[in-house]
């Protein structure tokens, strides 16, 4: 607890800034002050929730056998045990909860006809903006969803890739309109996630400046 209540401007302070993490935490204490129960619970029910998201995801790449197994697979593994036993881990379970929903909504952002849906891709952006306030790492779904689109969604292969990228740069041969479409989709989440990135350095600076001036 008393790591995530450091100040940024402290010198022994991490730099992190998790207002959704430590409004949780603010929560806790509302209803049940110091007592360490909630704290913990509160935590295995976001466990859980993870648990759940990672279940929807492996959906999207296996059977359902397949996907309880590696849900329940991942519910136990002990490389878990210190994000839910420890009151701290809540970042990464908050910031996994988020991401996963990222990825999920995400998938959604091509129709049956393969036009763009641009809701999903919003939806994205606000769930990535989310799972940064509780973890900065949050942020790395938008590489998964790259690579997802590029490699799953759109089935391509490296050689087919790197091919493709040479005719176009040899002049013999444009990019497919389906090729267009994945780069706009793209450009729009990098631009989007750049901008967050941007946002929040100068909110975590504006923190740092006001609490300095505030002690000095």
């Amino acid at each position: 607890m008393k790591y995530e209540k450091r100040r940024v401007a402290q010198e022994r302070s991490h730099k992190s800034y998790r207002p959704l993490t430590v409004l949780t935490f603010r929560l806790n204490y509302l209803f049940s002050e110091l007592s360490a129960v909630s704290y913990h619970l509160l935590n295995v029910v976001l466990h859980a929730v993870v648990c759940v998201l990672f279940l929807r995801v492996c959906r999207l790449f296996l059977d359902k056998t397949s996907s309880l197994v590696a849900a329940l697979l991942f519910a136990v593994h002990p490389i878990h045990t210190e994000a839910v036993t420890g009151v701290v881990g809540r970042a990464e379970l908050l910031s996994s909860i988020f991401l996963l929903a990222a990825f999920l909504a995400y998938t959604n952002s091509t129709s049956a006809n393969r036009s763009i849906v641009w809701a999903p891709i919003a939806l994205t952006v606000f769930l990535v903006a989310a799972a940064t306030l509780c973890k900065e790492q949050g942020i790395t779904v938008v590489g998964i969803c790259c690579v997802h689109e590029v490699f799953v969604a759109q089935g391509f292969t490296l050689p087919m890739l790197l091919h493709m990228i040479l005719k176009v740069l040899q002049g013999k041969d444009g990019f497919p309109y389906a090729v267009l479409q994945t780069l706009m989709k793209l450009i729009v989440l990098i631009i989007s996630t750049l901008l967050l990135v941007i946002i929040r350095v100068q909110v975590v600076q504006s923190v740092e400046t006001y609490r300095y001036l505030g002690t000095s």
